[in-house]
């Protein structure tokens, strides 16, 4: 099934070859087929035309790494340490923010990296900053929660 969408959205592309909104798409269907490098690369040219979305995308791929949810050598095969896969994803999800400060997913997910790394003030001040512009009350509620724990640490 992921093939033909891949194919289809491949043909869209022929006539239209900078649509963001494809090629956020077409990364994912090469995510759902394990094709890191692709989907990478797909994402870093829909990142480079302006989507946020392709560029959260972009650094979940590389959380997952960082996180060592998927193994290095399937997205790179350059070995590299920890700390440029955490570098990686942190840009990536910044480049986000740049095109669309109001990308709540991004926040959270660069937040729970902070907190990977223990950097909990950082975690916190995006934390924070997600309650002013989310209105998912059940992801607000989560927030909150996460945003308790963390002083709880402290």
């Amino acid at each position: 099934m992921s093939q033909g969408k891949i194919e289809q959205f491949e043909k869209m592309l022929e006539k239209d070859p900078d649509n963001k909104e494809i090629l956020t798409e077409l990364g994912m269907e090469y995510l759902n087929q394990e094709n890191y490098e692709l989907a990478e690369k797909t994402w870093k040219k829909a990142g480079n035309l302006g989507s946020s979305e392709a560029m959260y995308n972009l650094g979940v791929l590389y959380g997952m790494v960082y996180l060592q949810d998927i193994a290095e050598d399937e997205l790179w095969e350059d070995h590299s340490d920890e700390e440029m896969w955490f570098e990686k994803a942190e840009i990536a999800y910044q480049d986000a923010l740049d095109i669309d400060p109001k990308n709540i997913h991004a926040m959270k997910n660069l937040a729970t990296l902070y907190m990977e790394r223990g950097q909990r003030e950082d975690a916190l001040t995006l934390l924070k900053k997600i309650l002013q512009y989310c209105s998912d009350e059940d992801f607000r509620k989560k927030v909150e929660e996460e945003i308790k724990d963390i002083e709880n640490l402290s």
